[in-house]
C-alpha cells in the first residue's frame, strides 16, 4: 500500500494545477458603464499581470458584474477592478477606464469631447472617436447634439491624418482610410499629409447656423487648415485670413471666439505691414476693402484696436 501511495505522488507530481487567485469582490452598484479609452484589455484577474482575454474599443457599453472590494493603483491611478462580459469572455477592467452611463449620447458627447482635446491621439484612437460619433448620431435628438456630433466627426477624421506617419500615408491602412472620405478630403503637397476640406465645415456651419452649436461648428472651420502655403506673399496671406478668421468674424460678429480671431486677424496685419514696402510684394491683391466691411461692426471693441490701427497704415499706403 505505501508503494502504491508513492507511486500515485510521483504521478501527480508530474502535472502543473493551475488555481486561479481567489479574488474579494462584491456587486457593483452602477450598473452600466461606458468604455472611455480605445484598445482596453479584458484581464482574466485583476491585476496587470494577468492574461489578456479581449481588448474593448472606445464608447463600448458594459454592465459590471461585480468590483474588487479593495482598490488597486495602476500607473499612478487609483481604483478598484470591474468584472465585465463579453462576447468572448469574461474578465476584469480598471476603472479608470470606465464611465459611469447617464443618457447615451450625453455620456458619448463627454468622451469625444475629452478625446478630440488631446493633440497627438494616435491613428486609431482617431478611427474609433469617429465611429463612436458616426454610430451616436442615430440617437441624438436636439439638433445641438447632431450638430456636435457632425463637427466631432470631422475634427475626428483630421485627427486620424495628422497621426499618419508621413512615410506611410500612400499605404494601407492609412490610404484605404483617406480614400473612403476622399470626396470631403485632399492630398496637401507642401504639408506632405491629408486634410479634410474646410467645405464639409462650413456647410455643417450654414446647416446649424440658428442653433447654439453654430458659433462653435463656424470657429472650428475657420481654424481648419487650408492646404498650400502662401510664400511670404501678402496678398496670400489676407485672402487666407479672410477666408478663416475674417469669415468667422462675419458670421459672428459677437461670437464666443471674437477675441481670439482678431488676435490672429492682428498678428497677419503686423506681418502684412512689415512686408508692404518689399519690391516682391503686390500691396493691391490684399483686398482692404473687404477687411473694412469684416471690421466695421468691431469699431467699439477693445480686441480690434490693433487691428483697426494697422488696417488704417495700410489703406493710408494704399492711397501713395
Amino acid at each position: 500500500m505505501r508503494h502504491l501511495f508513492l507511486i500515485s505522488a510521483l504521478t501527480l507530481g508530474a502535472f502543473t494545477i493551475t488555481v486561479p487567485t481567489p479574488v474579494n469582490a462584491e456587486a457593483a452598484v452602477t450598473s452600466r458603464y461606458v468604455i472611455n479609452g480605445n484598445g482596453v484589455r479584458l484581464r482574466a484577474e485583476p491585476n496587470i499581470s494577468s492574461a489578456e482575454l479581449d481588448k474593448l474599443s472606445l464608447g463600448t457599453s458594459v454592465t459590471p458584474l461585480q468590483k474588487t472590494t479593495k482598490p488597486s493603483t495602476v500607473n499612478g491611478n487609483t481604483g478598484y477592478w470591474y468584472q465585465i462580459k463579453t462576447d468572448k469572455a469574461t474578465g476584469w477592467i480598471f476603472g479608470s477606464f470606465l464611465t459611469p452611463a447617464t443618457d447615451n449620447v450625453n455620456t458619448t458627447l463627454e468622451l469625444l469631447r475629452g478625446k478630440l482635446k488631446a493633440e497627438n491621439l494616435s491613428f486609431e484612437d482617431a478611427v474609433a472617436a469617429y465611429k463612436l460619433a458616426d454610430n451616436a448620431l442615430p440617437q441624438a435628438k436636439s439638433r445641438n447634439d447632431k450638430g456636435e456630433l457632425e463637427l466631432d466627426k470631422l475634427l475626428a477624421l483630421q485627427h486620424s491624418y495628422d497621426s499618419m506617419p508621413a512615410d506611410k500615408i500612400h499605404q494601407s491602412p492609412y490610404v484605404d482610410w483617406y480614400k473612403k472620405y476622399g470626396s470631403i478630403s485632399f492630398g496637401d503637397d507642401p504639408s506632405g499629409q491629408y486634410l479634410v476640406s474646410t467645405k464639409p465645415f462650413w456647410a455643417l456651419a450654414d446647416q446649424y447656423k440658428n442653433d447654439t452649436i453654430g458659433d462653435e461648428i463656424a470657429w472650428r472651420a475657420s481654424q481648419q487648415r487650408l492646404g498650400g502655403e502662401c510664400e511670404g506673399m501678402i496678398g496670400c496671406a489676407s485672402i487666407a485670413s479672410q477666408r478663416t478668421d475674417g469669415e468667422y468674424l462675419k458670421r459672428y460678429p459677437k461670437g464666443r471666439y471674437v477675441k481670439p480671431a482678431l488676435a490672429n486677424v492682428t498678428d497677419n496685419f503686423k506681418y502684412m505691414l512689415q512686408e508692404w514696402n518689399k519690391p516682391e510684394q503686390d500691396a493691391s491683391d490684399a483686398n482692404l476693402k473687404e477687411w473694412a466691411v469684416i471690421l466695421s461692426p468691431q469699431a467699439n471693441n477693445p480686441n480690434a484696436k490693433k487691428a483697426l490701427g494697422y488696417l488704417k497704415q495700410m489703406q493710408g499706403m494704399t492711397k501713395k
